[in-house]
């Protein structure tokens, strides 16, 4: 304390912090000061003092083989949480970690692997030594619920799948689960999802915990929670109807669920585990409009596509509305999928704001003749609009909700696309586009017509047969036979009669390929 004293200048008027750092600097460590030296990593701690801490690494490296175990976790944590990450700083500390290391205890092996996934450094050396002493340990005494749950997380987040050192933790845990708090549980959970590691007799045994801290949990806990059986494919739908139930009282609140939470909320219930209880799709009404418009790419692509497949969603224009105004103005941020996700939403909504979807097939246009478009996503946005422009809105909307001439420009450029790489268009790809500007009657369809005839030609005339082609290709080769037939009659619509592939859908026996593409070039 008297060296502490004299070295901090307690008698003196407190100094500011660039004076306090070279005081620091100034000091000369000698082994019997270790004690001072951890006192002053701790006190430019708690100041946030980065400066004084990078300082501070040359007395640590120099006194490293005297630290203990607990003194030298506690000391890296603090760097860590400091966001002091000097690479040469935890190289040295980390190659020296397995000496320092020896008879440590559960606290201070937890301590240094959190300050480890802190800092985002992986040093396999320390962390198989800290790996070590753990599994050690856990054959003779009891390790606490928290170490635990902070050895869990923290090999979890660097991605270090030591499946025996998790093993011999899930065991621990078993009877340590009464321990555990919201945020344990949460970090217990989720780092067994990042490493695939599922014990269902830990998962059972914690299903009980959890529900009785469930109010206790804060929304990234929930989330959490909901995102870690989704990657483990586990459909606990007890425990995941009590975290819907628990979101929806958050939200009858007047609290909705934050734009960084709700999207990992709709991809882990709706997308991976198919589960869509009552309580989430209500949270998903309330809160998605009001937070839309905080969401970055990522999060629209996660939150938005979704929605096509929530039954019962109720989705009026105050609903509708925020969600696709702000998607409009993200889509030149989008890729091509993701935009086509975007519509198929908002065609399945029924949204029928002219201007979102002028702008929008706009946009598809101009980045269609940029080339940045993929032929699969080029087929899709044309069966969309062709079954788009087949459906009837909602009462008093006006459906279709674009103009005859944005629709042409944009099967124009398709088109284009087609004649300008037609080997990127598979046979899929092509039947998809023909079906789509038949049912929308674009203006294109005799300039497709031929580029596609031309290309079934190039790819399967000159003699081939239905039996030259896989199942796959044959299908998809007489499906755009039978519509290219179509849209030679489309040119000049049959009088009462129906089109081939209207006739074929319903149950006909299709004409063989050979015949149909004869005809066609015909």
């Amino acid at each position: 304390q008297e060296a502490l004293a004299q070295a901090l200048h307690d008698d003196a008027p407190a100094p500011r912090p660039g004076q306090a750092c070279a005081r620091m600097a100034a000091l000369h460590y000698s082994p019997q000061q270790l004690l001072l030296l951890c006192n002053h990593v701790h006190r430019a701690f708690q100041n946030k003092n980065p400066d004084t801490l990078r300082q501070l690494m040359a007395p640590v490296l120099t006194n490293l083989h005297l630290f203990r175990p607990n003194e030298l976790a506690m000391v890296l944590n603090h760097y860590a949480n400091t966001r002091v990450v000097d690479k040469q700083f935890w190289q040295k500390v980390s190659d020296a970690l397995p000496d320092v290391f020896f008879d440590a205890d559960s606290k201070g092996l937890s301590i240094a692997v959190n300050a480890y996934a802190r800092a985002s450094f992986r040093h396999d050396g320390a962390l198989q030594a800290i790996s070590s002493w753990t599994k050690y340990v856990a054959t003779r005494e009891a390790i606490p619920g928290r170490s635990i749950a902070m050895l869990v997380n923290g090999y979890s987040k660097m991605r270090v799948r030591d499946l025996d050192l998790m093993e011999a933790l899930s065991e621990q845990l078993l009877v340590r689960v009464p321990e555990l708090n919201g945020t344990d549980i949460a970090q217990v959970v989720n780092g067994y999802a990042r490493l695939d590691f599922c014990s269902d007799a830990l998962f059972n045994a914690l299903r009980h915990q959890t529900l009785q801290e469930m109010s206790t949990f804060t929304v990234q806990n929930l989330a959490m929670l909901a995102h870690a059986h989704a990657r483990l494919k586990r459909r606990d739908e007890q425990l995941l109807t009590a975290v819907a139930s628990e979101l929806r009282l958050r939200c009858d609140a007047g609290v909705p669920i934050a734009a960084n939470h709700l999207p990992s909320l709709i991809n882990a219930y709706i997308e991976r585990l198919a589960f869509q209880p009552a309580d989430l799709i209500r949270v998903i009404e309330f809160s998605l409009p009001k937070v839309v418009s905080q969401m970055e790419n990522f999060d629209l692509v996660l939150s938005v596509p979704p929605l096509v497949r929530i039954e019962s969603l109720c989705a009026p224009p105050s609903f509708r509305g925020p969600i696709f105004t702000h998607c409009g103005a993200m889509l030149k941020h989008l890729t091509c999928n993701a935009v086509v996700g975007i519509l198929e939403a908002a065609s399945h909504l029924r949204h029928d704001c002219r201007d979102f979807w002028e702008s929008s097939l706009r946009h598809c246009r101009q980045s269609i003749a940029e080339g940045t478009w993929d032929a699969k996503y080029m087929a899709i946005l044309s069966s969309l609009l062709g079954k788009l422009l087949m459906d009837q809105g909602s009462p008093g909307s006006k459906w279709p909700p674009f103009s005859a001439d944005v629709k042409d420009d944009l099967f124009q450029a398709i088109v284009q696309a087609v004649d300008n790489s037609s080997d990127k268009f598979s046979l899929r790809d092509c039947a998809d586009v023909a079906l789509g500007c038949l049912r929308a009657r674009s203006s294109s369809a005799a300039a497709l017509t031929l580029s596609l005839e031309l290309l079934l030609h190039a790819r399967h005339g000159q003699g081939t047969g239905d039996a030259d082609l896989d199942d796959a290709d044959a299908h998809h080769a007489e499906r755009l036979a039978t519509l290219l037939v179509d849209l030679r009659a489309s040119l000049d619509p049959p009088a009462g009669g129906e089109y081939e592939s209207e006739r074929v859908e319903k149950g006909g026996v299709p004409v063989r390929l050979g015949s149909l593409l004869e005809n066609s070039l015909k």
